[in-house]
């Protein structure tokens, strides 16, 4: 009885061992998950700037030509309304050889060239939407089973040669050691 007693307060002992270590890493986990939130928010902020900035730039540049047309055709507009009024008021002219020195100088000056305007005009970019995915954000993996085994691994930097026949390790828990030609079984 005392015995099993014994045995109920190892488990017990294992068992909260097991709920500290799960403790440490979901807390170690849900870090990870904030830390790359944060990062991911940053992120988006930074592309959604991006996409602000090239879209701004983009309808500048589209206004610049249409707008240098626009000021084309207004300037061709407001000169040939000036060539329209030099010519009623030279029909208005009574005096027949002031008439025709008048009407000699416009015709030099009443040719004016209508300005060349662009044939099409590029326009704002249209915005489409994407999706997030676990690909773009991360996702949760299976980490294994929670386990009150103690796993131990060895790792042999350097060799050296012994007598001893066998190593006994207090925990109970046997590793292989190897060394050059021959193996010890740890029990």
């Amino acid at each position: 009885m005392q015995k099993s007693h014994s045995n109920m307060s190892e488990k017990k002992d294992e068992l909260n061992k097991l709920v500290a270590a799960e403790n440490v890493k979901y807390h170690k986990e849900n870090q990870n998950i904030l830390s790359h939130k944060k990062t991911v928010k940053e992120q988006v902020e930074q592309y959604f700037k991006e996409l602000e900035n090239k879209l701004e730039k983009n309808h500048e540049t589209v206004l610049l030509s249409v707008k240098s047309d626009l000021n084309a055709i207004s300037l061709f507009t407001n000169q040939k309304e000036d060539k329209i009024n030099e010519v009623q008021d030279c029909i208005d002219i009574s005096n027949a050889s002031e008439f025709f020195k008048e009407v000699k100088k416009m015709e030099k000056f009443t040719e004016t060239q209508e300005p060349r305007t662009r044939p099409s005009y590029s326009s704002s970019q249209k915005f489409i939407p994407g999706n997030f995915t676990q690909l773009n954000i991360g996702s949760l993996q299976d980490d294994g089973n929670l386990s009150a085994e103690i796993n131990i691994s060895l790792v042999i930097n350097n060799e050296y040669q012994t007598e001893l026949d066998a190593i006994v390790c207090e925990a109970g828990v046997s590793t292989e050691v190897s060394e050059t030609y021959e193996q010890l079984m740890v029990v």
